[in-house]
């Protein structure tokens, strides 16, 4: 899997959207990446090889009922850094293009 962010914004909700390489914008996160997929924003998911299969369960689930491609990072650590964080990562969503700023998150 190649990803590499670029750079990150935060939208009007207060969450941060980051955007990778190619300009395409995604969600860190398990909360924030199952409220894009229940909002039918997610274009693809990325998950990380070691999270547990509980915390992944929902995201599996969804991803097949909304046809989603998954692809698989090594590793939370490796899924984080990929993403620019300096934490690890269970899940990235990546948004479809007409879903700028409408991921609505909550703290």
């Amino acid at each position: 899997m190649v990803l590499y962010c670029a750079a990150f914004d935060i939208d009007r909700f207060g969450g941060i959207i980051l955007l990778d390489l190619n300009g395409r914008q995604m969600v860190v996160g398990l909360k924030q990446s199952l409220r894009a997929m229940e909002a039918g924003q997610v274009e693809k998911i990325a998950i990380a090889g070691d999270a547990e299969e509980t915390v992944l369960s929902r995201i599996r689930e969804l991803a097949g009922a909304q046809n989603i491609p998954v692809e698989q990072a090594e590793s939370m650590a490796q899924l984080g850094r990929l993403c620019g964080i300096q934490v690890g990562a269970a899940v990235a969503a990546f948004l479809k293009e007409q879903t700028v700023n409408r991921v609505e998150t909550r703290r």
